[in-house]
């Protein structure tokens, strides 16, 4: 295996301006995006989306197990996630899927996970993706 030696120095930094922090590696000139996207979170110019679409193992799942037809699982529900792990130590994605329809005819203001903690009966199906994409989810209601 050939290992490397290479050391990196910032040349023109300045989060003000439009451009990204150029460096230098022998010669060659990069950008440091990771660093301004990181900065534009952090300033919440990109935002996670909390409501999401179904998609995955967990569309393969309610269509095959649950027998949910793809036009409704496209155009009405959508998930919240939460990482989380198992009580085998397990670490995969937490999902609760309701309709998109339900929680707006209440006037529901969905901020995250917590939210259906509080509207319980919202949750149509609940449970778990793991890393592989595979679901286990269990219908709650509807």
């Amino acid at each position: 295996m050939i290992g490397c030696n290479l050391s990196y120095r910032i040349l023109d930094f300045d989060p003000t301006r439009s451009s990204t922090a150029s460096i230098t590696s022998g010669g060659s000139l990069a950008f440091l995006g990771t660093y301004r996207m990181k900065r534009r979170q952090k300033m919440g110019l990109f935002k996670k989306k909390v409501i999401k679409e179904i998609a995955g193992g967990a569309w393969g799942h309610l269509v095959n197990v649950h027998k949910m037809d793809v036009d409704t699982l496209a155009n009405t529900l959508r998930c919240v996630e939460r990482e989380g792990v198992l009580d085998g130590g397990g670490p995969v994605t937490f999902l609760r899927v309701f309709r998109l329809s339900d929680v707006q005819q209440r006037g529901i203001n969905v901020t995250g996970w917590e939210t259906f903690d509080q509207h319980p009966d919202l949750i149509l199906f609940e449970g778990y993706l793991t890393k592989t994409n595979q679901a286990f989810l269990e219908r709650k209601a509807g």
